[in-house]
């Protein structure tokens, strides 16, 4: 996850193990990865 990110969910959950870090970092590659195959997130919304 970029290190913005990173901080930006630490500030609102300060209290996340590593490894609820680290999937939060792998659910936002998959939605990055997932939206460039089918658009599921749509600034147009």
């Amino acid at each position: 996850m970029a290190d913005v990110k990173h901080d930006i969910v630490l500030k609102y959950f300060p209290d996340l193990t590593a490894k609820q870090i680290d999937q939060f970092s792998q659910l936002f590659d998959l939605y990055v990865f997932w939206n460039a195959q089918i658009n599921v997130i749509s600034r147009k919304d």
